[in-house]
């Protein structure tokens, strides 16, 4: 696919996943609680700015990223199921485990793919550049506090970044 089509569908679901943050940031009463999903909403827009700054750095580029449509539709049918799910004001145990599902989709490895480009990466020297890494480590390190299954727990902590190209980023 071309840059510019992953970059505007990837945005987009970046700015879907603040979305389901800022959601349950509102709908639980337990301050912690709030400010990790409040925290994890913010990390998913600075996600977003990444990607937009990276058009921008990219405009009209034949950039290509290996990745099919498919990939990127299922990604799309994952977050409008999250969405619901989460509406549905579900127990917190429930909620981060299917967190840990959301996060370990391809949408990270497709954002670690095109940070750890050297073609995209060459252009953003000095842009805020945002890892997957931090954000995923927010998440683990704050559901300690609190009163979650040890099942729950363990699937946090098992989600994994691996510090690799997932998708192939070359020139067309």
């Amino acid at each position: 696919m071309k840059l510019k089509d992953v970059l505007d569908k990837c945005k987009g679901m970046e700015l879907r996943m603040s979305e389901i943050y800022l959601w349950c940031a509102s709908h639980y009463e337990d301050l912690d609680i709030r400010q990790l999903f409040s925290d994890m909403s913010d990390q998913e827009m600075s996600h977003a700015r990444m990607l937009d700054d990276i058009a921008k750095a990219h405009p009209g580029s034949a950039i290509e990223i290996e990745i099919t449509g498919a990939i990127i539709d299922r990604e799309q049918q994952m977050l409008d199921k999250m969405i619901a799910f989460v509406k549905s004001q579900p127990e917190l145990d429930e909620l981060f485990l299917r967190i840990a599902d959301m996060e370990s989709h391809e949408l990270n490895l497709i954002f670690e793919s095109l940070c750890r480009s050297d073609l995209i990466g060459a252009k953003l020297i000095g842009s805020s550049q945002v890892n997957t890494k931090y954000h995923i480590n927010l998440l683990k390190k704050a559901v300690e506090k609190f009163p979650l299954r040890e099942a729950t727990k363990q699937a946090i902590s098992g989600i994994q970044i691996r510090d690799k190209d997932h998708y192939k980023v070359s020139q067309a």
